[in-house]
């Protein structure tokens, strides 16, 4: 559904790469990337860079889930993200292999909870300068941009009945931008997902 300039615009976010601002499209991660501590905690980095990759990931949206703390009365939503190219998909199976960590076949990404998106629709720039959308604007198969760094974890795991720890690959969501809206009349909100705190 896409028309040939949503296209274009599209592709100038596939395989992004600026080494001055340490950013990496998922696919064109350094191969001499490794894990480093910053404030106590493990971060993927760059050999050449003290601070955390932030990792650009561009996808569809396939589900919507919300969250209601009726105690804190907000809203948090979490998403899945399927990746719009076979070399994403791989990309992240490695960043998980990196770790020994979860199911060799990943199609998607599940994003930890947020409450507002980044409306880059017609521009992307500093965050600052976009304007702010609530996660209810979003549709089925509306096109994001996910930014986030990559972590791990220590974690106890089963392994054939045995507890083991397993280091484990946390994405990190720092920002979530809407680049191209699907085509409107799809709901998204997920019945069987809804959890509430009262």
């Amino acid at each position: 559904w896409l028309i040939s300039m949503l296209r274009r615009r599209l592709h100038r976010f596939l395989d992004y790469t600026s080494t001055t601002n340490n950013i990496y499209y998922i696919s064109q991660l350094p191969r001499d990337r490794l894990w480093r501590s910053i404030r106590d905690t493990s971060y993927l980095c760059s050999p050449e860079s003290p601070g955390p990759l932030r990792v650009w990931a561009v996808g569809s949206l396939s589900k919507l889930d919300v969250n209601i703390n009726c105690l804190h009365r907000h809203s948090r939503f979490t998403i899945n993200l399927s990746f719009v190219r076979d070399i994403d998909r791989s990309s992240a199976q490695q960043l998980h292999t990196f770790n020994h960590s979860l199911p060799r076949h990943c199609t998607h990404v599940i994003l930890p909870t947020f409450d507002a998106i980044f409306d880059a629709t017609y521009r992307y720039g500093p965050f600052h300068t976009m304007p702010r959308l609530p996660p209810t604007d979003l549709v089925l198969d509306d096109i994001l941009l996910v930014e986030f760094f990559c972590r791990r974890e220590r974690r106890q795991v089963f392994v054939n009945n045995i507890l083991v720890y397993r280091w484990i690959c946390i994405f990190e969501l720092d920002a979530l931008s809407l680049l191209v809206r699907a085509p409107r009349g799809k709901t998204v909100l997920n019945d069987s997902g809804f959890t509430g705190t009262l």
